[in-house]
């Protein structure tokens, strides 16, 4: 990609680069990001939530609760563990640099996270300060 860069600037500066239009049929609208798009719904897939929370950072931020406090997701990733008999939403395995929550299909692995009034932080220092147990439901 790099090379193609220098080779299409060097181009355009010398008035050879060759143009060609959009086609306005292939293409798409994106509308302006709201707050309210950022709501995790659990009963998604993990690699849905995944992307949800790549693609709102760092605004709006993908969010969700726990014991009636907001928490912003800033990273996850995808595991492929199905646990079964758990609800989505809830924490599924907690050790002391991550847990996992079940999603709607397969498991997500916080890695990065904001809980309401506190700095953004990752799961190993969010761990350390508060006692999240499997069986907690983010809502």
């Amino acid at each position: 990609g790099a090379d193609l860069v220098v080779r299409t600037i060097a181009d355009i500066e010398a008035g050879t680069a060759t143009r060609i239009p959009q086609n306005d049929e292939e293409s798409s609208y994106s509308g302006k990001l709201d707050k309210s798009m950022g709501l995790i719904d659990w009963t998604k897939s993990a690699s849905v939530i995944e992307r949800l929370v790549r693609g709102l950072y760092p605004w709006p931020c993908a969010y969700t609760s726990l014991g009636g406090k907001g928490v912003k997701l800033l990273g996850a990733e995808v595991i492929g563990d199905e646990v079964s008999g758990v609800l989505p939403g809830e924490v599924t395995e907690v050790t002391k640099r991550t847990f996992s929550v079940k999603c709607g299909e397969d498991t997500l692995r916080i890695t990065r996270l904001q809980p309401e009034g506190k700095k953004a932080m990752d799961t190993a220092a969010f761990l350390n300060g508060y006692a999240l147990r499997a069986g907690d439901r983010f809502i």
